[in-house]
């Protein structure tokens, strides 16, 4: 628009130089159409000049009803209307709309002296064309006599110009948008210009190999190969995502693009331009991603190896109670028949376990988990199971209780409580063989803690994080699907406690739980020793 403006003047310059000089050549007080028409000849020098100009140009005559007195090609070209058609008349022949715009830019200049519009005209192709129109009055002897006129046609300059803001307006929400930073990089004085957005905004100026320290060293050399390529040419363009550390020593990933502005006189690269883009987010987004692929592809694995458990231990005492039962009625001995039903029994209350067991995992991940706390004595409740535990070891192991002398209440959800309790112990009695099993208890800041601990085979501390995972089984012998500790789990956490284990190979193990609770002594209400009476 710039080039197109100084164009106007240049010619217009010109354009009242020679009509200034034809006219004082003649020494011209007053002129008329015919004697224009006869001067042509003799000033061949002059009407070339002005005939040939870049631009549109006119001349009229304001003494004579402003009729033209000049009307170079240009503006044959650009109105569409022949020197013949117009000269000695004025813009009233002209398309109403061309007309209307002239006469008033002629009043304007007639006014003011001069005038420089931007016209929106309809012309000859049917299209609206911009023009940029300048004109400007000039006086002879003190008075106003012609009025000379420029214009050029800058439909495409500002439709360019309106595009260039359009993508100026779309770069700097882009931007915005993205938090991109530009900056320029001029590798012969070693110097990294960063951008500042908006208006106002002071470019930064840093030094670049003290810039490039603040990366890691192992992504620094991929920059520096990166520019390697850009010097062999292999490329034009480069990406590369590195690790900073920041002035405070944070870590930050970020993403830098560049490609070559510029080359020197050898073909080598001199300045690129390039932008970062600040990528944690994007960074922590992958991971969580990746995460969760892991943790999906477990999960299929964790679904096959429960398929697989659950097809073992349900058919295995599935079929044990279908080959007893039926071998039952085929027998009188009494002795035969209750020891089948007792192998009966035992494989009913084994297959019951594990369908309570995946309806209870079931229904804690559902969320469906309502706690009814009441007070009760723990000590009974402990020396109970111990009691039951005592039972199913059949006297192949020895069952103690530890607890406190003084017995305490406790206000919790009793069911609960021996849910994990008895998963404990069975757990317990599965994997230990010989020796004892402990159950304690004891009063915890805010709470209560009770463990079990056994003389089993113990867990290989590389197996210890898995064990409270679903499905998970130290030894894929022992009986069971691996869904009593995830269970003991989920029902601590969701009663607002902590659960874990400790693990010695052929030492032994102990599971422990806290659960936060309302606390206060009680009174003995039963030995150990009536209880074990009872279930006698």
């Amino acid at each position: 628009m710039f080039i197109l403006c100084l164009t106007i003047q240049i010619a217009f310059v010109v354009s009242i130089v020679a009509i200034v000089y034809y006219f004082r050549l003649y020494k011209l007080h007053g002129i008329s159409v015919k004697e224009w028409e006869e001067m042509k000849e003799d000033n061949f020098l002059m009407r070339e000049l002005l005939n040939n100009l870049p631009i549109p140009t006119t001349v009229k005559d304001i003494k004579d009803n402003c009729n033209y007195l000049f009307w170079n090609k240009k503006s044959e070209d650009l109105y569409s209307v022949s020197q013949d058609d117009l000269i000695g008349k004025n813009a009233s022949v002209l398309p109403p709309e061309i007309c209307s715009a002239f006469q008033q830019t002629d009043r304007e200049t007639i006014r003011s002296g001069q005038s420089n519009t931007f016209q929106h005209l309809i012309l000859a192709d049917g299209c609206e064309h911009v023009l940029n129109m300048y004109k400007q009055l000039l006086y002879y002897k003190g008075e106003p006599r012609w009025l000379i006129s420029a214009a050029v046609d800058v439909t495409e300059a500002t439709e360019k110009r309106c595009q260039l803001e359009q993508l100026d307006i779309q770069h700097r929400l882009l931007l915005k948008a993205t938090g991109m930073k530009l900056w320029t990089w001029d590798l012969r004085r070693k110097e990294i210009t960063w951008k500042r957005g908006g208006e106002g905004g002071t470019d930064r100026i840093v030094d670049a190999d003290e810039h490039l320290q603040f990366i890691l060293p192992e992504h620094r050399e991929n920059i520096h190969r990166a520019l390697d390529r850009l010097k062999r040419k292999e490329t034009d363009f480069f990406d590369e995502e590195f690790l900073l550390r920041d002035e405070d020593g944070t870590l930050s990933w970020r993403e830098i693009y560049g490609a070559v502005y510029q080359y020197d006189e050898d073909g080598e690269p001199v300045v690129l331009v390039g932008g970062t883009l600040m990528i944690d987010k994007r960074k922590a987004l992958e991971q969580d991603l990746r995460e969760a692929k892991e943790k999906a592809e477990e999960a299929n694995r964790l679904k096959s190896a429960f398929i697989a458990n659950m097809s073992h231990e349900i058919r295995t005492p599935l079929n044990s109670i279908v080959g007893f039962s039926s071998v039952l009625t085929m027998t009188d001995d009494m002795e035969e028949k209750k020891e089948y039903n007792q192998l009966i029994q035992h494989n009913n209350a084994l297959l019951l376990k594990v369908v309570d067991d995946v309806l209870e995992l079931s229904k804690l991940e559902a969320g469906d988990f309502k706690l009814y706390p009441a007070w009760f004595c723990l000590s009974d409740l402990v020396v109970e199971s111990a009691a039951k535990c005592r039972m199913k070891a059949d006297g192949k192991l020895d069952v103690r209780v530890d607890k406190p002398e003084q017995d305490y209440m406790v206000e919790l959800d009793a069911q609960y409580v021996k849910r994990i309790l008895s998963n404990f112990l069975s757990n317990a009695l599965k994997n230990t063989q010989s020796g004892h099993i402990d159950i304690a208890y004891s009063m915890v800041d805010e709470g209560v803690k009770i463990s079990v601990k056994d003389t089993g085979c113990g867990i290989p501390q590389d197996k210890l994080p898995l064990v409270f995972d679903r499905f998970e089984k130290v030894d894929s012998f022992v009986q069971g699907v691996g869904l009593g500790l995830p269970i003991c789990k989920s029902i601590a956490e969701n009663m607002g406690g902590t659960i874990g284990v400790i693990s010695e190979v052929g030492v032994g193990t102990t599971f422990w739980v806290t659960l936060p609770c309302a606390t206060a002594p009680t009174p003995q209400l039963q030995s150990e020793v009536l209880v074990d009476n009872l279930y006698s």
